[in-house]
C-alpha cells in the first residue's frame, strides 16, 4: 500500500491533529512546506479550536441521515449540505502571517475560522432560499415594471401630458412600494418559516453552545443581532478535507502524540503508514 503520510519529520504526523485536518496525503497538506516552529504554532491553534468545538467535533452536523435544520420532532431525511464559515476571535488577538491563513482555520476577519457544514433537507433549503429570494423578487418587479411601462412611448407621453414630472413620480412611488413590500414580506416569511426551520445556524441545538461561547458567522460579523437568517452555501456533497470535515472520531491513543506535537518533544524519524 502506498504511504500517503510519508513526512515523518512533521510534528503532526501520526497524531490526532493530523487526523482532524483530514488531508488525503502529506502532499496535499499546507503544513508540509512549513518549518518545524511554524507547524508547532499551527498545532497549538488547532488544539485551541478543537477545545472550543462540541464534544464530538462538527461531525454530528453532517454525518447523520437527518436534517439538522428541521424543528419538528421527526426531522426530514437530509438531501444535501449547507455550509457557513464561522469565526472566533483569539483571546490574545495575535496576528498570524498570511501563510497560516489557508486551510488551517485562520482568517484575517477572525482569530479562528472553521467551516460548519450541516445536513439539510429539501424543505428547509427551500425555506431558506425563499426568504432570500422572494422579497428581492418583489422589489425587482416594482422597479422593473414602471421602467418598462415608461419605456413605452405612448404610455410615457400620456403620463407626461399630465406633468413632465409625473413619469418620474410614478417610478419613485413604485420603488417605495417595492421597498416596503420587501421588508414586510421578509418579516412575514421569517415569522412563518421559523416555525419549521432553524433560520440561524446558532439556533441549531448542536451549535447553540458555540454561539454562546463567541463563535459567529463571518458573513454577518461579530454582532449576533445583525441578521436573523444565516447566509449559507448549499452543496450536494460535503467538504472532504480541512479542519472540521473528518466524518469519524480520531483514534484515542493518538491524543498523547497530539500533545507532544506542541510540547517540543523530539519524535524519532521513521517510516510509517498512518491510517486516516
Amino acid at each position: 500500500m502506498d504511504n500517503k503520510f510519508y513526512n515523518t519529520q512533521c510534528e503532526l504526523n501520526g497524531t490526532r491533529l493530523c487526523q482532524e485536518l483530514n488531508m488525503s496525503s502529506c502532499g496535499d497538506c499546507p503544513l508540509s512546506g512549513m518549518k518545524g516552529y511554524e507547524r508547532k504554532r499551527i498545532a497549538a491553534d488547532i488544539l485551541a479550536i478543537l477545545d472550543m468545538m462540541p464534544e464530538n467535533g462538527m461531525r454530528d452536523l453532517f454525518t447523520g441521515d437527518k436534517c439538522v435544520f428541521c424543528k419538528n420532532d421527526e426531522p426530514n431525511d437530509k438531501t444535501g449540505y449547507a455550509l457557513s464559515d464561522i469565526g472566533h476571535m483569539r483571546p490574545e488577538g495575535e496576528e498570524r502571517p498570511k501563510l497560516f491563513k489557508s486551510l488551517l482555520g485562520l482568517s484575517s476577519r477572525a482569530g479562528y475560522m472553521l467551516p460548519a457544514q450541516m445536513g439539510i433537507c429539501s424543505r428547509c433549503k427551500r425555506n431558506l432560499n425563499m426568504i432570500g429570494s422572494l422579497p428581492l423578487l418583489i422589489l425587482c418587479i416594482f422597479i422593473a415594471v414602471p421602467v418598462l411601462l415608461i419605456g413605452v412611448k405612448d404610455i410615457r407621453e400620456s403620463l407626461a401630458a399630465v406633468s413632465s414630472f409625473f413619469p418620474f413620480a410614478i417610478f419613485l412611488i413604485s420603488v417605495a412600494i417595492g421597498v416596503a413590500l420587501y421588508f414586510v414580506s421578509k418579516k412575514l416569511l421569517i415569522r412563518h418559516l421559523s416555525k419549521q426551520t432553524y433560520l440561524n445556524i446558532f439556533d441549531i441545538p448542536r451549535l447553540k453552545a458555540m454561539g454562546e461561547d463567541g463563535w459567529f458567522e463571518l458573513s454577518k460579523g461579530r454582532d449576533p443581532d445583525t441578521y436573523v437568517v444565516s447566509k449559507l452555501l448549499f452543496m450536494k456533497k460535503p467538504l472532504k478535507s480541512g479542519l472540521g470535515t473528518r466524518p469519524t472520531a480520531p483514534i484515542d491513543d493518538l491524543m498523547k502524540k497530539a500533545d507532544e506535537a506542541i510540547s517540543g518533544e523530539e519524535r524519532p524519524v521513521e517510516t510509517q503508514t498512518v491510517e486516516q
